[in-house]
């Protein structure tokens, strides 16, 4: 499932949180660089932590061609399928 986080919904459409694991030892994790200034920075120290405060087992990480436009479907697709999780770095 992806979200879309500009909060925009319809009063009909209902959500549902993603299922959780409870430990983030041994996870695969995706780090999406949006390519705007410091998401290089805020995700490298991002995942620094995890690997090290959590014991995340395996950094992906995936920058997108320009921060204006979507993540390509092949990039999404290939994330999805290799991580547990993935994150999103904005910066600025």
């Amino acid at each position: 499932m992806i979200l879309d986080p500009t909060g925009h919904r319809s009063a009909q459409q209902q959500g549902t949180l993603a299922a959780r694991n409870g430990t983030l030892k041994g996870a695969t994790v995706g780090l999406l660089n949006s390519t705007k200034r410091n998401s290089d920075l805020l995700l490298k120290a991002l995942g620094d932590e995890l690997v090290v405060r959590y014991g995340v087992k395996e950094l992906v990480e995936a920058t997108k061609p320009t921060f204006s436009l979507p993540v390509p479907p092949d990039m999404v697709e290939n994330l999805v399928r290799r991580c547990n999780f993935i994150i999103a770095g904005v910066g600025d």
